[in-house]
């Protein structure tokens, strides 16, 4: 088996970093899904991701386009996207 190199093609994801506003707390059912609410903004309701580690205040939910929402370290989210 011979693996050759190529280039990924560039994609948008959407993500929005966890705050001290935020609320996160792990699913009854699931150890790997967590469910997220904005403490300033109940009306949005409540949000799930997957996560295989516990969520921190400073993490990002990053979401693809064909992709459920995920966590991500803020230290791995910095070494793969654009943070302005």
């Amino acid at each position: 088996m011979k693996f050759r190199q190529f280039m990924a093609m560039p994609v948008v994801r959407q993500a929005f970093q966890i705050t001290p506003r935020h609320r996160v707390s792990q699913s009854a059912y699931d150890a790997c899904l967590y469910q997220i609410s904005d403490l300033d903004n109940l009306d949005d309701g409540v949000g799930t991701f997957i996560s295989y580690e516990i969520p921190a205040v400073g993490d990002w939910v990053v979401k693809g386009i064909d992709t459920s929402p995920y966590h991500c370290t803020d230290e791995t989210f910095r070494k793969n996207y654009l943070v302005p």
